[in-house]
């Protein structure tokens, strides 16, 4: 699965880069944007991309010029746009969120975002999305300001980028798939979670996810995931992570949930290559549903241990099932050593 995802993404941005070794380039201040930290440019953004998404005639790139500081309020870049549209060169400060919909072959480079109200960048129905070399950073008892929220898309590639908020650092959720992950900083913030219950009640679902090279720093949450499947984390660094891996059925992100136990399955997570510290005696939660069990879960070569001098850490597996290699510590009993 996680071959599949990876050679996906690489052949469509190949193609993007392609696409855009041609492109034109606007500059937001030619739209009126002023970029002096105080004048609000939302605005002038929203003329910009709406100018080149729908005259634009070939390939274009929404230059944000990285001397500048601009002032924005929430914005919605919305598709379809006649060509592919790059935004480059655009470390913006004093952002509110940046929203992508209906967008197809969108890069966003260099961007930095800082203490946003909410979601820094939202994805939303949307394909073949690149964000790389974003910088994020919101105060770690901000609540609702996930760095990167990926829902309703496909083949979505983040990397290169350092991720510091008040909830996760890259949420998936609710036709989230084919998506990578890698060469993220994270922290602090939630880690990186994949898959919750929705509204109401309504279940939100995850596929074809690659998280690979990855540091996680004083986070809640390693990698985990709520409502999933092939899941793939690989190469991961924890650095005192309150619960480096955890696999919960029964999250709850609302005041109030209905524990139901017909849950949505999880399977074929599989965590390869994780090592570092864990400020929590249980480092290993997988808390799955009596009526669906977890399965397919593997674990190999993962080593977790204490940041608390002295103390050890355990492991604690409800209804999973799956195997195990290699050097895992703290042991998981329910999967099964190969």
């Amino acid at each position: 699965m996680a071959r599949r995802g990876l050679i996906s993404l690489f052949v469509i941005f190949l193609l993007a880069a392609e696409i855009l070794a041609h492109e034109k380039t606007y500059n937001v201040v030619d739209f009126g944007a002023k970029g002096d930290g105080y004048t609000d440019d939302t605005q002038a953004f929203v003329n910009a991309w709406s100018w080149i998404c729908h005259n634009s005639t070939r390939p274009s790139a929404l230059l944000i010029p990285a001397e500048k500081t601009f002032l924005l309020d929430r914005i919605v870049f919305r598709g379809p746009c006649n060509y592919a549209i790059h935004l480059k060169q655009c470390p913006f400060e004093a952002a509110h969120n940046l929203e992508l919909l209906s967008c197809t072959y969108v890069q966003i480079w260099g961007l930095k975002l800082i203490n946003s109200p909410m979601m820094h960048i939202a994805v939303g129905q949307s394909k073949n999305v690149y964000i790389g070399g974003i910088t994020i950073s919101s105060p770690s008892d901000s609540p609702n300001t996930d760095g990167v929220h990926i829902q309703k898309s496909q083949h979505v590639m983040v990397t290169d980028s350092v991720i510091g908020t008040g909830d996760d650092c890259v949420s998936m959720s609710d036709g989230a798939v084919d998506v990578s992950v890698s060469n993220v900083t994270c922290g602090p913030g939630h880690g990186i979670s994949i898959g919750s219950l929705g509204i109401a009640g309504t279940v939100a679902t995850a596929s074809d996810i690659y998280v690979s090279n990855c540091t996680f720093s004083q986070t809640t949450n390693g990698g985990g995931s709520g409502f999933a499947r092939n899941i793939s984390f690989v190469n991961i660094k924890m650095n005192e992570v309150h619960y480096p891996i955890i696999i919960d059925q029964y999250y709850c992100p609302h005041k109030s949930c209905s524990y139901k136990t017909a849950a949505v399955q999880v399977s074929d997570v599989k965590y390869l290559d994780v090592a570092g510290s864990s400020t929590s005696k249980l480092a290993i939660t997988l808390n799955c549903s009596q009526t669906v069990p977890c399965t397919g879960i593997t674990m190999d070569n993962v080593n977790l241990w204490s940041a608390n001098q002295g103390q050890q850490v355990q492991s604690n597996c409800i209804n999973a099932k799956g195997s195990a290699g290699n050097k895992i510590s703290p042991a998981v009993p329910c999967l099964t050593t190969y």
